[in-house]
């Protein structure tokens, strides 16, 4: 049985009980944007408090949340093995293979195993969240799609009036322009303002596709070009060019693969809105920070520059692999097994070297497989469900930028994912008969 079948078989494990809806979810991130920024408020790279700061880093607040999800989704009937039974052969071997080979880099070979070791164990929760998420949803409706990305909008603009007010109540040493570099870490919740653009990406690449994917070219969303407009704006302002690309590549890719029609009209009030938001954008970028550029003048002198710093960043990821090409340096290897010259990152921001470097061939290769066979999956259900479009969009954009920045790496970003593929795979569920 494929990965596609097995999707449309166990939806009569949630028969027609609606445990959970798109709408939820939206205010569950929400919220949790929220808290998140208030509980872990800095203008600093990092917190104080190691442990506080060894929370920030594995996501602990969006695994507990997940894990009190799984927790819900078991008393409502929620059961791994049902599932498990039906998962196709090719399937059950990865993910045995993956969870059972991903410990060996992380506790033998890892020169931080206590971080690796929290990071997989995140992996674990982010797979098991996903699962129970699929179960407890029913069939997606458009309002459904629909009042899920008003939720998240809705806690987006909450959350840029909180990042305002936050900057403007920072410390007077701080508005000095040889301090101004601090700011690009001072996102509320947020390890840089890069990962707080590749939210808004992936938002922004949600709010098209519904433009595009609705007849009336989002008459009857009137909220859709507002939206456009403070999304795309903060997106600029953050200058996440990961963010940018992603939302251009997931939208050709809509365009391309699905029966969605470029329009004009709709195509024009697009471009305004984002040309708005990014000429708010720049009068709002503090103390004429570089950091919140999306480009500079020296990012054209060479490759090196051009991407920021990954080129080297990436050469020496390739060599820590070399080292350990079986079983990897464990999750989090980029901060110590680089070179002393190489500024030490969480990840390597790319998915393809995070996962090699982390798990080494034995534990990636699985872990490709699996990733293949769920945006295939999706992909297939979007074909058929012309209402998993946008969500498709938006989890292709995050895969993109994934090949940037460390989007299955953070666990704000993997939930984000995660979230996506419950959602289309619920789209392609199908109303037990009575």
């Amino acid at each position: 049985m494929s990965l596609q079948n097995h999707i449309v078989f166990t939806s009569a494990l949630s028969a027609n009980t609606r445990f959970f809806s798109p709408v939820a979810i939206g205010i569950v991130w929400g919220a949790l944007l929220l808290a998140v920024g208030v509980i872990y408020r800095t203008y600093n790279i990092s917190l104080s408090s190691q442990t506080w700061e060894f929370s920030r880093q594995i996501g602990l607040p969006f695994l507990i949340v997940e894990m009190v999800f799984i927790v819900f989704a078991g008393r409502k009937g929620f059961q791994i093995a049902p599932i498990w039974k039906n998962f196709p052969a090719s399937t059950k071997i990865s993910i045995i293979v993956f969870f059972t080979s991903m410990w060996v880099g992380a506790i033998f070979f890892s020169a931080l195993p206590h971080l690796a070791i929290a990071l997989n164990i995140g992996i674990a929760v982010h797979f098991l969240f996903g699962t129970a998420l699929y179960y407890c949803l029913n069939e997606i409706t458009t309002d459904d799609i629909s009042g899920f990305a008003v939720v998240i909008v809705g806690s987006m603009f909450i959350f840029c009036i909180f990042t305002a007010w936050h900057f403007l109540s920072r410390p007077l040493f701080l508005n000095s322009i040889g301090q101004a570099e601090s700011l690009q870490f001072a996102i509320p919740g947020f390890i840089s303002v890069r990962l707080f653009g590749a939210v808004c990406g992936a938002i922004l690449a949600l709010l098209i596709a519904l433009v595009f994917a609705d007849k009336q070219d989002g008459k009857g969303r009137s909220w859709l070009y507002p939206a456009i407009v403070l999304v795309s704006g903060a997106m600029i302002w953050s200058g996440t060019r990961a963010a940018l690309l992603g939302v251009v590549c997931a939208l050709l890719t809509m365009f391309i693969l699905y029966p969605v029609k470029i329009r004009v009209y709709a195509s024009l009030k697009i471009m305004i809105g984002v040309c708005i938001g990014g000429a708010v954008a720049y009068l709002l970028i503090p103390n004429n920070d570089p950091a919140f550029l999306m480009f500079v003048t020296g990012d054209f002198q060479n490759t090196e520059s051009a991407t920021g710093g990954r080129l080297s960043l990436w050469k020496e990821a390739t060599f820590a692999i070399m080292n350990n090409p079986f079983f990897g340096l464990g999750p989090g290897a980029s901060r110590w097994a680089f070179a002393e010259n190489i500024f030490p990152h969480a990840q390597p921001h790319n998915m393809i070297l995070q996962f090699l470097l982390s798990w080494g061939l034995i534990g990636a290769i699985p872990a490709f497989w699996i990733l293949g066979q769920l945006i295939w999956s999706a992909h297939k259900i979007a074909l058929k469900k012309t209402i998993a479009i946008p969500i498709v969009t938006m989890m292709y954009s995050l895969i993109i930028m994934s090949m940037f920045d460390g989007i299955l790496h953070f666990s704000r970003h993997f939930m984000m994912v995660v979230i996506c593929f419950a959602i289309i795979f619920a789209s392609g569920k199908k109303h037990r008969p009575a």
